[in-house]
């Protein structure tokens, strides 16, 4: 059994390693004051919490009597952190919370400006519209309809004030589809974000109390011992 169990010990602190290597990776560069920065590298802390749970469980897989000086002190330090990360990651729900309503913000915020640049544009082209008296004129605004899908078919013999009443509705269409596609985004980002926080609260949840745990299930290790 010895023979099978110190391999994982072993093993346990590679996992160990792989996973502050992660974590390094996810904390630089750090952007703080960031809300979406703040809550992916959150995610991405508590998505590692099962590889750092499996090398813990791994390297606590150890007889305590045969322990050597350097392997208790480690033990010990281990211990402690799994406490520290536990209480951390429990710290982590209500930041959590607070900058998935931050994201949440921002990002209608982004959605409401490309909105009001494209309506600026839709207003510009009623303009020309109410203000063009030639075919030239209606050639143009009918360019810049193509280009936003919404353009009508006119025919060169049709007269200019049915073509403006068909470039008219056609504008109205483009504010309904800028509208919808708007609403569709706003939809979208809200369920993935909810999505992302209510797993990353449950994680967060879930694994402060496992590594808490951890550190109620290890006090032999943070005993002092007088023989190596």
């Amino acid at each position: 059994m010895a023979q099978f169990v110190k391999p994982l010990h072993w093993i346990g602190y590679g996992l160990l390693i792989l996973s502050l290597i992660s974590l390094v990776d996810a904390l630089v560069p750090t952007d703080l004051m960031n809300p979406v920065w703040e809550f992916q590298t959150m995610g991405a802390i508590i998505e590692q919490s099962p590889l750092i749970l499996v090398g813990l469980f791994m390297v606590f897989l150890v007889d305590p009597d045969r322990l050597m000086k350097w392997d208790e002190f480690i033990l010990k330090g281990l211990s402690w952190l799994a406490l520290g990360v536990g209480l951390m990651y429990l710290l982590m729900i209500p930041l959590c919370i607070v900058d998935a309503v931050r994201v949440h913000r921002q990002a209608n915020q982004q959605i409401f400006s490309q909105v009001s640049e494209k309506r600026e544009a839709v207003q510009q082209v009623k303009d020309k519209l109410n203000q063009a008296k030639t075919v030239g004129e209606l050639e143009q605004l009918l360019i810049s309809l193509d280009g936003a899908g919404v353009a009508p078919e006119i025919t060169p013999t049709q007269p200019v004030e049915q073509v403006k009443q068909k470039l008219a509705q056609a504008i109205a269409q483009g504010e309904q589809n800028l509208n919808a596609q708007a609403q569709q985004a706003q939809q979208a980002q809200s369920l993935d974000l909810l999505k992302k926080a209510v797993k990353w609260n449950l994680g967060a949840l879930v694994s402060g109390l496992l590594f808490i745990s951890i550190w109620r299930g290890t006090p032999w290790a943070r005993q002092r011992r007088q023989n190596f």
